[in-house]
């Protein structure tokens, strides 16, 4: 009832109100030989007077008593309270040994809530002695972020572009995150010493003025920035990959955005993440050239992250199938449903859901998209386009076709907790809030299996996504709410083939990767089971197609021949390669299955 915490909670309080009173609690603690011992713990105060009896005490003999932290004066709320016992123990002349004593104490004369200490989560042990890191946003853990920290990932490694509105490079939750250039750094300052067109471009590049520093005062990329890296230095934690380092581009224009897209395809980021979009009707965006960027990423390996705008609830001025902005409306890298037989991009567009009951964020983009001729919705449609990507059709504003499922998940919006100009934090929205919880996402899931390629990421996100509307992927939640855990479990073991549509008569090359000496085992399917937080995914009938033993660097690769049978011709393969963890694993015990890899024979 007076807020704990933790697992361990104590109060102190008179028993009496108008009674003086002292209360303590003891620890006595082997600490012989022991060195850099620190005193941690969580303390609230309720309305105290300030005495010379309120602190932390040490004893050598429980006799004689020091004050090595004085509680005076303290929050509220609880507070962090860490001292470095080594430093203070030699102040007062104490020497460590097999009996020693640590004393938490309380004085005043009223009981709670007029007076009285609380103490929460107390830890005394080397290497204790500072200040947590800050726990992370509730968004953060509702998305299995955490989980993924707690076994080594937090996206260290990884480098991701985010293209927005700039960043703040200074915050301190930022300024260790972003990327250094290291063919920049150090060198001939208003020099292009890496040769690649951009003088000086040690953080990014701010492609509106043509300068290298991607600061802006709009706090709109900083705010992003936050959610997909911030470090918590400042004391919030609010980033889902705070060890990813981050490229800065700012831009405005669709010409700026795809010069972004370039530059970070040049820097060789492994994710984009992007708040950015435009926005049917006005005006009208080249849509065709957003989809030739965005499959020109894929083909470089990126996988990206985009908002897909706040007009879900004014349909009447911004009409599906075009209610999804783009990049966001493109092509994910995994092809979901089987309704879907279209090409692939980069770009998984990400909607919008609300803490804590995920409710929906009722200004999400709604889909389905449209990838037809767009002289059908407008004609005096501008710009040019590629007849090849008519591959999603919807038939006009009156439909009759199903066009593109999108978006493609949701994660967290409104009132989220981020960085801001400056060095401190604000709240952030919109699709552009719940954007940058996916792209972070990404660099969890890339640190955590380097041989995934995007398709394998996405399709790790999408299944593995908590359904939150109609069965299946529908167009207010897409496949669900991304849960980084579980899509990193089905990562553990990844299949790609070398080439999607190899000719029948001729040979693919399979690669398989996963933990070192395993036996993997495989499985082949005409058809897929696409349920999200569903494991296994081959439709029967389903066919076993061998044991493959991974070596010891965890991978395998075959050689198979494709008959030379014109009935193959189109037809959807999917395989699924698992294994059975029996022993100690950060994954768990069980049955451990990939995501399906599917190939088209072509002639």
């Amino acid at each position: 009832s007076n807020g704990p915490v933790g697992d361990f909670h104590v109060i102190m309080a008179s028993a009496i109100d108008g009674n003086d009173s002292t209360a303590s609690i003891t620890v006595t603690l082997d600490l012989a030989g022991q060195t850099d011992v620190g005193i941690r713990f969580r303390h609230k105060e309720f309305g105290d007077e300030a005495h010379p009896e309120d602190g932390v005490f040490a004893s050598e003999n429980g006799v004689d008593w020091f004050r090595v932290l004085p509680l005076e004066t303290s929050g509220s709320n609880y507070d962090w309270k860490a001292l470095e016992l080594d430093g203070a123990a030699a102040q007062f002349g104490l020497t460590y040994d097999s009996d020693f004593h640590i004393r938490f104490q309380w004085r005043d004369n009223f009981n709670l809530p007029t007076d009285g200490f609380a103490f929460d989560d107390i830890e005394i042990a080397p290497g204790v002695g500072v200040q947590p890191p800050p726990e992370p946003q509730p968004n953060l853990v509702a998305l299995q972020a955490p989980l993924l920290w707690d076994r080594g990932f937090d996206g260290t490694g990884i480098l991701i572009g985010n293209i927005d509105s700039g960043v703040w490079v200074t915050h301190p939750d930022l300024a260790d995150r972003m990327w250094q250039n290291p063919g920049e750094l150090g060198l001939t300052p208003g020099v292009d010493d890496d040769g690649n067109g951009f003088i000086d471009d040690i953080f990014g590049w701010d492609f509106i003025n043509n300068t290298a520093d991607p600061t802006s005062g709009d706090s709109h990329g900083t705010q992003s920035a936050g959610i997909a890296v911030g470090d918590g230095t400042a004391g919030q934690q609010t980033g889902m990959a705070p060890g990813a380092t981050m490229v800065a581009c700012e831009v405005s224009g669709e010409t700026q955005y795809w010069a972004a897209q370039q530059y970070l395809l040049d820097v060789g980021v492994d994710v984009i993440t992007s708040s950015y979009s435009y926005k049917w009707p006005t005006p009208r965006p080249d849509y065709h050239m957003h989809r030739q960027m965005c499959v020109m990423e894929l083909a470089a390996g990126i996988i990206h992250a985009n908002s897909i705008g706040n007009q879900g609830s004014i349909l009447s001025t911004y009409p599906i199938p075009f209610n999804i902005s783009t990049p966001g409306n493109c092509p994910a890298p995994f092809r979901y449903l089987e309704a879907e037989d279209g090409d692939a991009t980069s770009v998984m567009g990400c909607g919008g859901i609300t803490l804590p009951d995920d409710l929906p964020y009722t200004s999400s983009g709604r889909g389905p998209s449209a990838w037809d001729d767009i002289l059908l919705y407008d004609a005096a449609y501008p710009w040019t386009q590629d007849p090849s990507w008519w591959d999603y059709p919807y038939g006009g504003f009156a439909g009759g076709s199903p066009g593109l499922m999108k978006p493609d998940v949701v994660t967290y919006t409104v009132n989220i907790q981020t960085t801001s100009i400056g060095s401190g934090y604000s709240t952030f929205g919109g699709t552009s809030a719940a954007t940058p919880h996916l792209g972070g996402a990404m660099c969890l899931l890339r640190q955590a299996q380097p041989n995934a390629d995007p398709r394998h990421l996405a399709a790790a996100l999408m299944l593995t996504a908590t359904d939150l509307g109609l069965p299946g992927k529908d167009t207010q939640y897409g496949a669900g709410k991304i849960q980084c855990l579980k899509a990193a479990k089905r990562l553990v073991v990844v299949a790609a083939f070398d080439d999607p549509t190899p000719t029948i008569g001729g040979n693919v090359t399979l690669n398989l990767y996963g933990p070192p000496n395993e036996p993997i085992y495989g499985f082949a399917a005409a058809g897929l089971l696409a349920v999200p937080g569903l494991n296994w995914n081959m439709a029967d009938p389903y066919v076993f197609v061998g044991v493959f033993p991974l070596d010891a660097n965890g991978e395998f690769e075959l050689t198979v021949g494709l008959p030379n049978d014109p009935l193959l011709v189109d037809l959807d393969v999917w395989t699924q390669f698992g294994f059975e963890e029996t022993g100690p694993s950060i994954w768990g015990t069980g049955p451990t299955l990939s995501v399906p890899e599917r190939i088209t024979p072509s002639l």
